[in-house]
């Protein structure tokens, strides 16, 4: 399932994150922005499914720390964009259209939630990071700078350990 999921998820967000690479400016952070807060939305939903389900502790602990960093990121970037003139509509529509809808679901209905959760959060984490690493290439905006190195920095690290669990389970 992991490598059909990671292929999957890929070929949902190219078209997305070429309309994402061809803005600059404002409306390239507005458009991150947007994208980005489904995109963690989808996260949160899918961890919030595991703990209905799971009794690992490393699982639970992983879960819960999406759930508070990622919520708290969207609070930020919402704030955010009331003061850049409001969310690009067009592309939050896309995001939500395309975000882990099924996972919630998918991880409900496994007889291993765990490695569900998992197999799907790394090809998850690995698109935020995509998208996170045009914006460091993209803006000059330091919020939106500040916010890209945090997604790199905690899901590169959260995509190693979720490896090395799967590997050890």
């Amino acid at each position: 399932m992991g490598l059909q999921m990671q292929l999957d998820m890929r070929a949902m967000m190219m078209p997305m994150m070429n309309d994402l690479a061809r803005l600059s400016g404002r409306s390239f952070e507005r458009a991150f922005m947007s994208m980005m807060i489904p995109h963690h939305q989808g996260a949160i939903d899918s961890s919030r499914a595991v703990l209905e389900r799971t009794q690992d502790i490393q699982v639970r602990a992983w879960a819960t720390q999406i759930i508070a960093d990622q919520a708290r990121e969207i609070a930020e970037m919402q704030a955010r964009l009331r003061a850049y003139g409001g969310p690009n509509q067009m592309m939050t529509r896309m995001m939500q259209m395309n975000r882990m809808m099924e996972m919630p679901a998918m991880i409900r209905a496994s007889s291993t939630p765990e490695r569900t959760f998992l197999e799907g959060m790394i090809p998850h984490h690995a698109a935020a990071n995509e998208k996170a690493n045009l914006a460091l290439q993209r803006t000059q905006d330091a919020f939106v700078l500040d916010l890209a190195r945090r997604i790199v920095t905690a899901q590169a690290g959260e995509m190693q350990d979720f490896q090395g669990w799967l590997k050890a389970h």
